[in-house]
């Protein structure tokens, strides 16, 4: 679970990058952390179901916990490297 949040982390930060880039001075404060909330979620779930797993109830309580888990980690990424600059 762990890894999969991991590598979801790197998909999540480089989505909501491009979307930064994208639209620049045009996205709320609000919007990354849900943004992430939500992708953390969907590419976990892709991870998951391309490493050949079938999504069952069992499975689906460790996707969500790792979709927060890379939701954050992405968010916290996010912050310290805006901060930096």
């Amino acid at each position: 679970m762990v890894e999969t949040a991991l590598v979801a982390t790197v998909f999540v930060k480089v989505f909501i990058d491009v979307v930064r880039l994208a639209f620049p001075m045009q996205m709320p404060t609000w919007l990354s952390p849900v943004l992430a909330l939500v992708l953390g979620q969907v590419f976990v779930a892709l991870i998951t179901v391309s490493g050949g797993e079938v999504i069952h109830a069992s499975i689906v309580s460790d996707i969500i916990l790792a979709g927060v888990l890379a939701a954050g980690s992405a968010v916290g990424v996010t912050d310290l490297a805006r901060r930096a600059s």
